[in-house]
């Protein structure tokens, strides 16, 4: 299956494009692949990778002809291009949206000591004055009042018409 269309790509008939008929009949995802992104005219790889916007400032994004242009499984895209990347190393830090990101250990230990003295253990309560419900962030959010917190913490004044106020449990 093909992920997107293809036809402002290529100049020619997207099925001399490579591997356009193992694409067409798999049920997975293959992506279009341009080969200069990674590699020169000869073949050789680049030292570094150029960018969409660098591909497209040069003319050689839209409207190539199929022979600069390859058929990859997504996750073979997703790899090629992940190659060589320093930053993702595939560990979790503990944030779920930072997988990947190595911090430095200056990073690390501000992050630390700016959590020095938190005796909620990261669990906010919040309570909301005008119906005196108390929840923790996360319920408050699946809610629908995904600025409760803030509001609690004075960054804001109210939160769908609610005032809400912060807990801090000794």
């Amino acid at each position: 299956m093909i992920a997107k269309d293809i036809k402002q790509y290529c100049s020619e008939d997207v099925s001399t494009i490579e591997n356009y008929e193992k694409a067409i009949k798999d049920s997975q995802i293959w992506e279009l692949h341009h080969k200069y992104e990674l590699e020169d005219k000869d073949g050789n790889a680049l030292e570094f990778p150029m960018t969409r916007k660098e591909l497209i400032k040069r003319g050689l994004y839209y409207k190539r002809p199929s022979c600069e242009l390859i058929f990859l499984l997504e996750t073979e895209h997703k790899r090629i291009h992940m190659m060589g990347n320093t930053k993702a190393k595939g560990k979790n830090i503990g944030n779920q949206h930072a997988k990947g990101n190595v911090l430095s250990e200056d990073v690390r230990k501000r992050m630390g000591k700016s959590r020095l003295g938190n005796s909620n253990n990261g669990i906010a309560l919040i309570k909301c004055i005008e119906t005196n419900e108390i929840m923790r962030t996360r319920e408050w959010i699946a809610k629908g009042f995904n600025n409760a917190y803030s509001v609690a913490k004075g960054r804001q004044k109210t939160c769908h018409g609610y005032h809400f106020e912060y807990i801090r449990e000794d």
